[in-house]
């Protein structure tokens, strides 16, 4: 058999690397031969590939690269510089055809000739550099149509990855290994702007049931023990300093007073009658004193009654609005001494009542910021202060407790006491990954301390 007949074909060597090629399941896999592999096509000493985006990423004889080495520096610098010339496609480059600055890394690392082969995939300029001290150019055909069916199976597995959540975990670690390569990638920015977004410093905010409320209200209290028989102002009416407000029913005091007055004109008839006699009859001068303290007694008890008589029709002590329920639910209501029946209030001083639950309970302190998005008007937004906050959480009428912050308005409002809304109050400012975490690490806290 001759020599010619003992050399394998060409093309059939082309045709099983292509078919290896298409079989290859990562990209890795497929760097890996590429630099490996393709010896059987035409002999070489060393073969690499470079990426715009990842650097050296293969190597000949090598499983992975060690990024920070000399030589594999000097290598990502050549292929950059190769890949910026446009009048470079599978070409046969010596020292000569390199700047200074590259010259001086020749000697000690490459051989006398290298081959620059451009490769199309991903999106990102690559190319592959084949060094070896006698090139034949005979053979760059078969290069050519070798790296171009890489280049298919290449673009083919970067789509496949790119699409997929376990290729971007692959890329991810890969970019990862490759050191210096990995923090010139997207990722690498997109990792240290996620990150610098969570940084950002941000105000603290809490949100809960706002309502414009009295800021100093004066409270009107039921001056005696009664049953309220009728009102003379309705809800939210602004009355005058002296205008009633409401009368109790007063039948029962006024028979009081009627036996009241009867008692004390006979304590006094009495009075007289005894005084005639003591001047003749000596045992009535000892009764005269009794008689004195008796209608002495009955003029304080007359005097008490007409006074509770005239207090049965209660005034309003300053101007303002009547704030107070349904008159309808106060009407032959029986009320005691000191309880509170209605509340007054300057329609113009007005503050913003914030309830805070207990879950949202952040520090907050005078001078913070609040708004209130009022219900019936959502495109108006009251500013206001806060003025203080409560010590102790107190009950509300669902049952919930929660601790009331006063703020006070910025400016004066045309919304009547009573509005309510939405109200938002802004703390100190806290990087926005606590601004995002606080409440999901506040339950899994408390399930892990369960």
């Amino acid at each position: 058999m001759s020599t010619e007949q003992a050399q394998p074909n060409p093309l059939l060597i082309l045709i099983q690397l292509g078919k290896e090629a298409r079989s290859a399941s990562t990209l890795d896999e497929l760097g890996f031969m590429l630099v490996n592999d393709s010896r059987v096509l035409s002999g070489y000493r060393q073969a690499l590939l470079w990426s715009a985006d990842q650097g050296v990423t293969h190597l000949s004889g090598v499983v992975i690269p060690e990024r920070h080495s000399p030589f594999i520096q000097w290598a990502g610098k050549l292929c950059d510089h190769l890949s910026g010339k446009t009048d470079l496609s599978f070409k046969t480059l010596s020292v000569l055809d390199l700047p200074e600055v590259l010259q001086q890394g020749w000697g000690q690392w490459m051989p006398k000739q290298v081959w620059w082969i451009p490769l199309e995939f991903g999106g990102q300029p690559s190319g592959l550099l084949v060094a070896d001290d006698a090139l034949d150019e005979q053979w760059l055909p078969l290069w050519r149509e070798w790296t171009g069916v890489w280049s298919l199976a290449a673009d083919r597995l970067s789509r496949a990855e790119s699409s997929s959540v376990m290729g971007a975990v692959k890329r991810w670690f890969r970019y990862q290994r490759q050191g210096s390569a990995w923090r010139n990638s997207r990722l690498w920015w997109v990792v240290v702007g996620v990150v610098l977004a969570l940084l950002f410093p941000v105000r603290m905010t809490v949100v809960g049931q706002g309502e414009l409320v009295p800021r100093e209200p004066v409270v009107v209290r039921a001056p005696l023990d009664g049953v309220i028989h009728e009102f003379h102002v309705s809800p939210n009416q602004v009355v005058k300093a002296g205008d009633a407000l409401f009368s109790y029913d007063n039948e029962v005091i006024r028979s009081r007073l009627q036996v009241a007055q009867q008692s004390l004109a006979t304590a006094q008839a009495e009075y007289r009658q005894t005084a005639q006699s003591a001047l003749s009859d000596a045992r009535a001068k000892f009764q005269i004193a009794s008689l004195v303290g008796k209608v002495q007694e009955k003029q304080a008890e007359l005097k008490f009654l007409t006074e509770q008589v005239g207090r049965t029709t209660v005034t309003a002590p300053q101007a303002g609005m009547v704030l107070f329920d349904e008159v309808s639910e106060w009407i032959g209501k029986p009320v005691q001494t000191g309880e509170r029946v209605v509340r007054m209030a300057d329609p113009a001083n007005v503050e913003l009542e914030v309830w805070v639950n207990l879950a949202d309970a952040v520090p907050l302190k005078s001078g913070d910021e609040a708004k209130l998005f009022l219900a019936a008007s959502p495109l108006d937004v009251i500013e206001a202060k806060v003025r203080w906050v409560g010590y102790e959480a107190q009950p509300r009428p669902d049952g919930t407790f929660a601790y009331r912050v006063r703020a006070s308005l910025s400016e004066q409002s045309a919304f009547m006491v009573g509005a309510k809304g939405t109200a938002r109050v802004s703390s100190s400012r806290v990087p926005l990954a606590y601004w995002l975490l606080r409440k999901p690490l506040a339950v899994i806290r408390g399930y892990l301390l369960m």
